[in-house]
């Protein structure tokens, strides 16, 4: 049901009372039922209980204690409504600030792997190539000088061979000195070389001249 409300004339004339008399008790008994409209000042119909007397001061002062506790409770609701609005805001920053910073950090740990992959390549560019094995060359044997006495016949070597013998002693010294003769005779055998000496006794040297 819609609420009547009366200017404070009207409440007056069915009051019974004058308006000098309503206007002293608006901040009173009456000001839980008074209220501004078209800027004007109007009270609740019902107020009109408290002049017939259906409405005791106590119930008045409930009332005005219950409007009072609402009002109270609607400025704390307001402002902690606007203190909420404010930590939402600053949640919300901070929610922002969070995701640029997992962004920044993420587009870091990336950099930081490139850039260890890059020092990588670049240390194993740049460290030393390990030593390769020496490789030896094993020297060509040069080529055997041809052997002379390969191009010489048997009886070529026999000359040669008797040339290096001692001359023949004369018969005196074969006779009275035969080892001395016989042991210069070794000597010149054994500087032969194994050609030589292999001829010698081929063609019958016995070892007592030529």
């Amino acid at each position: 049901m819609k609420e009547e409300f009366l200017s404070i004339s009207e409440f007056a004339k069915r009051a019974g009372v004058s308006q000098q008399a309503v206007y002293k008790r608006l901040d009173k008994d009456l000001k839980p039922w008074l209220i501004i409209k078209e800027n004007k000042k109007a009270l609740n119909i019902k107020a009109l209980d408290i002049f017939s007397g259906k409405i005791d001061s106590t119930e008045v002062e409930k009332v005005e204690l219950l409007k009072r506790t609402i009002e109270v409770l609607e400025k704390q609701n307001e402002t902690l409504t606007k203190e909420l609005d404010i930590k939402n805001g600053q949640i919300d920053t901070l929610n922002h600030q969070v995701e640029e910073l997992n962004s920044r950090l993420k587009e870091s740990h990336f950099l930081i792997g490139r850039q260890q992959e890059l020092q990588a390549i670049s240390e194993k560019e740049e460290a030393p190539a390990e030593p390769a094995e020496p490789i030896i060359v094993e020297p060509t044997p040069e080529p055997a000088a041809p052997d002379p006495e390969e191009e010489l016949s048997d009886k070529e070597i026999y000359k040669r061979a008797l040339e290096k013998l001692p001359p023949t002693p004369k018969l005196f010294d074969r006779v009275l000195r035969p080892e001395l003769w016989q042991k210069k005779q070794q000597e010149a055998i054994a500087q032969m070389s194994e050609k030589e000496r292999e001829v010698l006794f081929k063609y019958g040297f016995v070892g007592d001249g030529r």
